[in-house]
């Protein structure tokens, strides 16, 4: 088993001055009406960008990085960046501090202009897999290849552990492996890999938009790529700058 290990994003303090200047030229769609999210951070403003980094989705530091896989995979092939590259904020400020959207200092984040975002209306802990006709919630179907360690770093691997593993003959006296038989039982790699793939559908479960039409009402929001981020009371000490833009 082979699990993913953690990349930080990379983060630059920067001034307040130089962040205003910043916003004002690359932020102008988000100016005034920034996107949230909490960060074990303390200083006033930072420049990030998720692109040099790689993120460890919260699910994946208790029971493996399955569904960011599947997520991955999904976007590449529709030209869009890994969700574990990008920047998780919501629109509503209120929200910032949940752990969905990172816990500690709530920031205003400001992401340059040329990005594509992705929003869902839900959390994607609260998404369920459609496998063998089976619904499942995001946390069962980690816990279930997890117990069995199948490998959770290459989607190929994956499959051919969860192959490998329905050939044998299980005792499905235990619930994981009643479980696991299950849902995978019958098919052949190429199936599974179908099958796996085709579990969420991300054309109902993912809009895409430029910045100058994000849908600030959506669960959540993540864009790949520089970001300006100001602490919420600075924020709040500067916008008017923004208003008279």
């Amino acid at each position: 088993m082979n699990h993913t290990e953690n990349k930080f994003q990379y983060k630059q303090s920067i001034s307040i001055e130089k962040a205003i200047d910043t916003i004002k030229i690359k932020c102008t769609n988000t100016m005034n009406k920034p996107l949230w999210r909490g960060m074990r951070d303390s200083g006033d403003s930072l420049i990030m960008d998720s692109r040099s980094g790689e993120r460890l989705p919260t699910i994946a530091k208790i029971a493996g990085n399955y569904s960011a896989m599947i997520f991955n995979t999904q976007l590449t092939k529709k030209k869009l960046p890994p969700r574990t590259q990008c920047v998780i904020t919501t629109g509503h400020e209120t929200k910032a501090h949940t752990q969905g959207f990172g816990n500690g200092t709530c920031y205003a984040i400001f992401p340059f202009d040329e990005h594509v975002f992705c929003g869902s209306q839900k959390d994607l802990w609260e998404v369920k897999f459609s496998i063998n006709n089976q619904k499942i919630s995001l946390l069962d179907f980690h816990k279930t290849l997890y117990a069995f360690e199948v490998d959770d770093k290459n989607l190929d691997t994956m499959v051919q552990d969860i192959y490998s593993i329905t050939s044998n003959n299980l005792n499905k006296n235990n619930d994981f492996n009643k479980a696991f038989y299950e849902l995978f039982h019958g098919k052949n790699e190429e199936e599974l890999r179908h099958m796996i793939l085709e579990s969420l559908d991300i054309d109902i479960l993912f809009d895409v938009y430029q910045s100058d039409n994000i849908n600030h009402s959506v669960t959540e929001i993540w864009f790949n790529g520089p970001c300006i981020c100001l602490r919420e009371n600075i924020y709040e000490q500067v916008k008017q700058y923004f208003s008279l833009m």
